[in-house]
């Protein structure tokens, strides 16, 4: 970083000129009050000071009336045919206002003294954040102030915080002169660079220098024209506290046919970044041209590129991200193609520092671990809190705290990590946090509600979930769970019972309820007499885990079989208890699957009104078929076909089978992907009805009285009853 230099006040600005073939009285950028020289034309810099120097057509007129604050109006141009050589050293006001500067110009010192044909300006951008702003291929922008004529006397102009720059030109035609100059004291505002922490700029050396660096280049790009920029300063690109941002790189250059030309940026670690390649097309030159991440691209611009763009290849930040900023930031420019040439006249590179520490940090204290219970109906409560904050400079300053969540808010249930910041009046930031923790201690309310079932005429079984018994129970947070002491009934609990449900909540505390379930047995004994005619059923809900007594499969191709013990079926709805399922979906691609599922036989010799019943499941992805037989006692006969996706997706079906009744009766239910890759199919509640003669009729003997005695149970052959029976006569 370069070194601050005096103390500031109104600025006097002194040229004299001390050149020798040995050395330069070049002057100390820590006195600006004392000569300071230069050479017009020459990059050379005077210790501690920023040079850019080159050539420029024509000059400003030379009024012979030295400049006064705020600032004088541009004097226009002189001999805008001729060739003339300039310096511009650049400056920095520290000073959060404009200041009146006072510049001391002396022409008659020196070692070549320029005499008669040195003249000084001064040049300011708007704002102060160029650090090139003299342009000399229009002298006229950002003009600011002159000494008026060569002679050795002050001149004044008032400066906006920011940079500017000096400028001193050679109005003949000799190469070189030498000039001195200083500023008046003005307590140190102005310095040749900006204050530790601001930004740092270096220009390329060599310049102005042809582009190519000879002829006018080729394909091989063998002479490129190449400006390094010196910087000194030690530091790290990137975004954390001291790391250093890229902020800027500024170029001026003439080119008669610029889509020739390469520009790229090289870090001091070798890292290449295309600012520019072949854009422009036929057009001329890059005029104040500045390169900024964030800015359209240079794609997006035309000839003279006057403005601000982003580079081609990319971000400066993402780029150059955690390399040094110290050494040779090179420019190369590669002329690709012949028959054009231009000059570079100027390239800087600027860099700002991310802000560190000023100051003492503020200090922070939060409040313990606070603990509470959530308020009365809510999942959650309303916890207050204070922290407290003081600072070296500011005091206390607890009243700028700023609490995410905020005091007062309402705190769910659970853990929360409170974060309280504080920032000091130097922009110091500091922060703390602590767990407020609300505890559900709020019981959840059990409301249960009276039912009445039935039994299951077939099993004589019945049962319920929590959901049959709630009437709206409820907790200020979540259930999470419900649960009865009892849920399954059989014959024995025909009648009122008393059952118990239990609500936990999400904090697994408790509440319950009572109901009473009234079972009921609502189907009537089936009784099946002696030389009678009677309805019989065969039924199968597939509720083992594995296949029922009698029933079979039967695999013709692949290796997955029926499976048994579990009601889910591969897509689609799901049956609510077990079932017999067939997972196409789980067998996997790449083969052919075909599986039977075979009922026990049944001689339905004699019966009539015969159906088959089932609840059926098929879900097809392509081609798949699921097909239902029965056995007619010669060959098996189709009663129902599916080969399209059920909607609903479980269905019942009850089929007449009664022309097919034999005594080996049997049901077949087939799949077959027919080589695809499908879902699958389900059956359960299989059931089994028919009508037929329940046997012969009974032979009853009298006695040597002509009476006989029979009991009532020999009338009866048989009776379908879930829950138990007395068999009774009646006359």
């Amino acid at each position: 970083m370069k070194k601050n230099y005096f103390v500031s006040i109104a600025l006097s600005f002194l040229l004299l000129i001390m050149f020798n073939t040995s050395s330069f009285a070049q002057g100390d950028c820590n006195d600006l009050t004392s000569p300071i020289e230069t050479q017009i034309g020459l990059s050379a810099e005077p210790s501690g000071f920023f040079v850019r120097s080159g050539t420029q057509m024509g000059r400003i007129y030379r009024d012979a009336v030295p400049s006064t604050c705020p600032s004088e109006a541009y004097p226009g141009i002189f001999n805008a045919g001729s060739s003339y050589n300039y310096t511009a050293i650049r400056f920095y006001n520290s000073d959060a206002a404009p200041t009146c500067i006072t510049v001391n110009f002396d022409p008659n010192s020196g070692g070549t003294p320029c005499g008669t044909n040195g003249h000084a300006m001064v040049y300011q951008e708007a704002g102060g954040a160029s650090t090139t702003p003299y342009d000399p291929s229009n002298q006229g922008a950002n003009y600011l102030a002159d000494v008026g004529g060569s002679t050795t006397q002050p001149f004044s102009v008032t400066v906006e915080p920011g940079w500017f720059e000096v400028v001193f030109t050679n109005t003949s035609s000799v190469a070189n002169c030498s000039i001195q100059f200083s500023f008046a004291p003005n307590g140190g505002v102005i310095k040749c660079d900006m204050p530790a922490a601001g930004p740092i700029s270096a220009c390329g050396t060599g310049n102005p220098q042809p582009i190519p660096a000879v002829g006018t280049g080729n394909s091989a790009c063998n002479d490129p024209t190449i400006s390094p920029a010196a910087v000194a300063t030690v530091g790290t690109i990137g975004t954390g506290p001291g790391d250093y941002i890229l902020d800027t790189v500024e170029l001026d250059l003439t080119h008669t046919w610029v889509s020739d030309l390469d520009i790229t940026l090289i870090s001091p670690s070798g890292t290449t970044l295309d600012l520019s390649s072949d854009n422009g097309g036929s057009g001329d030159n890059y005029t104040n041209t500045v390169f900024m991440d964030g800015a359209p691209s240079i794609t997006t611009g035309s000839p003279p590129f006057t403005g601000t763009f982003q580079a081609e290849g990319g971000t400066f930040a993402a780029t150059f991200a955690g390399e040094p900023i110290s050494g040779n930031w090179t420019l190369n420019i590669c002329d690709d193609s012949g028959g054009d040439s231009g000059t570079l006249l100027s390239y800087c590179i600027n860099f700002s520092q991310v802000p560190t520490t000023v100051g003492n940090p503020p200090t922070i204290v939060c409040p313990a671990n606070i603990t509470a219970s959530n308020d009365p109906g809510t999942c959650g409560a309303v916890v207050n809190f204070a922290g407290v904050a003081f600072d070296v400079e500011d005091g206390n300053i607890s009243g700028d705290i700023v609490a995410t969540p905020a005091s007062g808010s309402v705190f769910p249930v659970g853990d929360t990590t409170v974060t309280l910041t504080v920032t000091d009046s130097d922009g110091n930031t500091e922060d703390c946090s602590f767990i407020v923790t609300v505890e559900d201690n709020e019981d959840p309310v059990a409301v249960c509600q009276d039912i009445t079932i039935d039994l299951d005429p077939v099993t004589g079984m019945a049962t319920i979930t929590a959901a049959d018994l709630d009437n709206g129970s409820m907790d200020n947070c979540a259930i999470a769970s419900m649960t009865l002491d009892v849920s399954s009934f059989d014959c024995s609990n025909v009648g009122p019972n008393t059952v118990t449900m239990t609500v936990t909540d999400t904090a697994g505390r408790t509440a319950t309820c009572t109901s009473t379930v009234t079972v009921q047995d609502v189907t009537a004994p089936e009784v099946f007499c002696v030389g009678g005619f009677g309805i019989f059923t065969e039924s199968e809900d597939f509720e083992g885990s594995t296949i029922p007594t009698g029933w079979t499969t039967v695999i013709d191709a692949g290796a997955r079989d029926w499976e048994f013990g579990s009601g889910d079926m591969p897509n689609g709805d799901d049956f609510t208890t077990n079932a017999a399922i067939f997972d196409d979906d789980a067998a996997g691609a790449g083969q052919t699957n075909l599986v039977r599922l075979l009922s026990p036989v049944y001689d339905l010799t004699g019966a009539s009104n015969v159906t088959v019943g089932y609840d059926v499941a098929f879900q097809e992805s392509g081609n798949q078929e699921f097909i239902v037989e029965v056995f007619d006692g010669a060959a098996w006969q189709q009663i129902a076909f599916y080969d399209e996706d059920l909607n609903p997706d479980i269905q019942t079906e009850s089929i007449d089978v009664s022309a097919f009744v034999n005594a080996a009766f049997q049901v077949r239910y087939t799949f077959d992907d027919l080589g695809g890759w499908g879902w699958g199919a389900g059956v359960d509640n299989f059931l089994l009805t028919y009508e037929a003669a329940s046997g012969g009729g009974l032979d009853v003997f009298l006695d040597a009285n002509g009476v006989a005695s029979i009991s009532p149970n020999d009338l009866v052959t048989s009776v379908n009853e879930a829950c138990g029976y007395t068999i009774t006569a009646g006359g």
